[in-house]
Formats: structure tokens, sequence, C-alpha cells
């Protein structure tokens, strides 16, 4: 029997959907607010992502033990990582492989800095750290390739 008004934390599917609500509104409202600012949707997404995250709001306990129980992080966290699969997926589709064609030479130099800059300043980085931790047990290159 249905009762209405019901704590839907003790239902396993009643805490999941509680949950999906909070979070699609909270996304929602976050994506119209930074539309004023030009920003896209997936900005107001990550936004949320900090707010729910330990950063904001899971230092609160009273908030963590109702809304995101220990017990319902497993299910939650299946469904979100099926859903960015899913979304990369979609992402892939919809990639047009004709115009990267036509701009290679636009889209290869881009690329090539977009992976050679982080890299760079990561194997500073790490040459830095390793330097600075003298007692490490462990090979350079195999630090650098860790950092």
């Amino acid at each position: 029997m249905v009762v209405l008004f019901e704590d839907p934390r003790h239902l396993p599917l009643g805490t999941f959907l509680m949950q999906v609500f909070i979070t699609l509104v909270v996304c929602k409202f976050l994506a119209k607010l930074l539309s004023f600012i030009r920003q896209p949707q997936v900005i107001g997404q990550i936004i949320a992502g900090i707010i729910f995250g330990p950063s904001v709001l899971g230092n609160i306990p009273a908030w963590t033990n109702a809304i995101w129980p220990e017990s319902s992080l497993p299910t939650f966290s299946l469904i979100a990582n099926l859903g960015l699969i899913f979304f990369m997926f979609f992402l892939g589709l919809e990639l047009d492989l004709d115009q990267i064609k036509r701009n290679w030479k636009t889209t290869i130099p881009v690329a090539a800095v977009s992976i050679i800059i982080p890299v760079g300043i990561g194997c500073a980085v790490s040459l830095w750290l390793y330097e600075d931790n003298g007692g490490l047990s462990t090979s350079k290159t195999a630090f650098i390739l860790f950092i």
C-alpha cells in the first residue's frame, strides 16, 4: 500500500528519484542563470557538481545524511557514469569529420598545442617535485609519467 507523503529516504527508488530531481532542478536553474552571461549549460552542471560535492554541501552532515546517504551512492554513481558514457557517445555521433578535414590546417596545430603545453607543464612540475623530494625510491621516469 502506498502512503502519501512517506519519507523517500527509506526506499531506494525514492531516494534515487529525489537525488535526480534535486540534481536536475539545480542544474537547470544554474544553466538558466548562466545563460545571461552566455555560458553553456555544461558550466552550470559543473558548478552544480561542485556545490553538491565535498567542497560545499558535502561538508554539511545533515545534508549528506538526508539527501545523499552512503547506501545510495553506488547506485547514483553507476547511473551518473552511464549518463556520462551516453553523453560522450552522442557527442561523438555529432562530430563532423568533413569539417575537421576541411579545416585541418587549424585543427592540427590547436590539437597539438592543447596536448603539448599541459604535458610540458606537468613534466616540468614533476621534475621540480622529484628534486624537491630527494628521498623517493622510484625512478625519475616513472615519477614524471605518474604526474
